[in-house]
């Protein structure tokens, strides 16, 4: 049985479920990042996201989430961080390099996820072709599917996992793993 909290969602005023029910809390660090310069349909979208971790945080799901702005943040280091565990292409095209890598071009909502110190969610994001979103991120955080989409393999190279096929990327860890274990 799926037993969870409605609250009215603030973009069209549909109905959000949040699954409570036979679930841990997600273990993970959330960060949010924001643009600070947005407005218009960005800005709203933004305070939709903030709206959304806050109706997550009362429903226990994850602890608060800590939201900052692009321009608070080292944003060459997030991006060097998001590039060593995803792989540049991923980033694409979220993340741009502007004046020959002297300046960055950021999305307007960024959602990290981190477990003991290390990156094991990115949203947006690119994987085996496939865009990740915000959007997807929440989902998986509403309805308490995997949301963590970096995988650190046993040699801690990074492997990634589509989140939108959860039984497919638990075989393909499995499978690595065990490779892992034959060498």
């Amino acid at each position: 049985m799926l037993r969870g909290i409605d609250a009215r969602g603030a973009a069209d005023d549909e109905p959000t479920i949040i699954r409570v029910a036979d679930r841990d809390p997600v273990d993970a660090e959330v960060t949010v990042f924001l643009d600070a310069n947005a407005s218009g349909a960005a800005a709203d979208r933004q305070d939709d996201v903030t709206a959304e971790f806050e109706r997550l945080e009362a429903a226990g799901v994850i602890d608060a989430p800590s939201v900052v702005t692009w321009q608070d943040a080292d944003v060459g280091a997030r991006f060097n961080e998001f590039r060593d565990a995803v792989g540049g292409g991923s980033l694409d095209p979220f993340f741009e390099e502007l004046a020959d890598g002297n300046a960055l071009d950021v999305p307007h909502v960024c959602i990290a996820l981190r477990s003991d110190g290390s990156l094991t969610g990115l949203y947006p994001r690119t994987a085996d072709g496939d865009e990740q979103t915000v959007e997807d991120c929440l989902r998986a955080l509403r309805t308490g599917d995997h949301a963590e989409n970096v995988e650190y393999g046993p040699d801690r190279s990074v492997k990634s996992v589509d989140v939108r096929d959860d039984e497919s990327a638990t075989a393909e860890i499995e499978q690595s793993s065990d490779a892992a274990k034959a060498d």
